[in-house]
């Protein structure tokens, strides 16, 4: 675990900070661009509706925002940005010529994390976003070990739920398919009881990452429990995620993993007009799950009405 959290530090230090500077004057922007661009990947935008566009498009990891902007104003634009998923943890600094008390107030109630007063000092811009990056850089990496599974790196349940709650809310919103395939590796007793728990560890991540490997970039995987696996795939009918679990299986199947044969079974499941949250819908690909087991393992098996849960008389 230790070695993997390493790697996610080492990789979120390697990839180059990009950075938004937002201001209608191009000398500014200019200037501190000059300053930024042979360190961070710099960004530009003139407006307030171009900050949060490109905010969404490139997700930067720091944003300097100017106050006077000639469509919102700066406030307004950065109240936009925290009121906006995929921008609500990106930092903003304010870059202005505004030097009145209030103005620095508001700027932080409006949840920026500095203000900087121009004419800009180079070395107290540096400075500033220097420790705002570290700190972002830092959250991340908490964020992260907090949503994944430290030995796989796949989503992990607690965070796997609200990821799905999401999308089952889209889907019914939309009245677009999602899909669930619960996977269970097979016999996995037997391999932590013949080969000890090192392998079955890597026999784990083995299947992790060929799970990775043949999904969609957009669906989520998660290790649900010990040697079981859950994905829910958006746009993605029962019929399409039959073959989709089909050709998983056959992939594992005709890997060797550490030298062993490994197999998994799979429940299928689509959400139906009588599912109203995500653990309807896993609990039926669970209960198809329970079927391919007790069918005799390594099969794919899609649910059905007439399915009783698993210990149901």
């Amino acid at each position: 675990m230790e070695q993997i959290n390493k790697r996610r530090a080492a990789d979120i230090e390697i990839k180059q900070s990009t950075i938004l500077i937002v201001d209608d004057d191009i000398s500014n922007v200019r200037l501190m661009a000059s300053l930024l661009e042979e360190d961070y990947d710099v960004k530009i935008a003139t407006t307030g509706s171009q900050c949060v566009s490109l905010a969404v498009k490139h997700q930067p990891d720091l944003i300097l925002l100017d106050i006077m902007l000639p469509d919102v104003s700066g406030f307004d634009a950065c109240k936009v940005l925290k009121s906006v998923e995929e921008t609500n943890e990106i930092p903003v600094i304010f870059v202005t010529g505004l030097i009145e008390i209030g103005d620095e107030e508001e700027g932080f109630k409006v949840g920026a994390v500095d203000y900087i007063t121009k004419p800009v000092n180079s070395v107290i811009l540096r400075a500033r976003i220097n420790t705002h990056l570290t700190l972002k850089k830092q959250n991340d990496l908490l964020r992260e070990m907090a949503i994944r599974d430290p030995l796989t790196g796949l989503f992990n349940r607690h965070s796997m739920a609200d990821i799905s709650d999401r999308m089952v809310s889209r889907s019914a919103r939309h009245q677009t398919p999602l899909s669930a395939l619960m996977i269970d590796i097979d016999l996995f007793k037997n391999i932590n009881d013949t080969h000890g728990h090192l392998v079955g560890d890597q026999v784990i991540q083995e299947v992790a990452r060929i799970l990775k490997q043949q999904f969609r970039r957009e669906d989520m995987i998660a290790r649900y429990g010990g040697e079981e696996f859950l994905v829910v795939m958006e746009l993605c009918e029962l019929r399409q995620a039959m073959i989709k679990a089909e050709k998983v299986r056959l992939v594992i199947k005709d890997s060797m993993i550490n030298t062993l044969k490994v197999t998994v079974s799979i429940g299928v499941a689509q959400l139906s007009a009588e599912d109203h949250n995500y653990e309807s819908l896993v609990a039926r690909a669970d209960t198809a799950l329970y079927q391919a087991k007790e069918g005799g393992r390594n099969q794919s098996v899609a649910y059905t009405k007439d399915m009783s849960m698993p210990g149901a008389e």
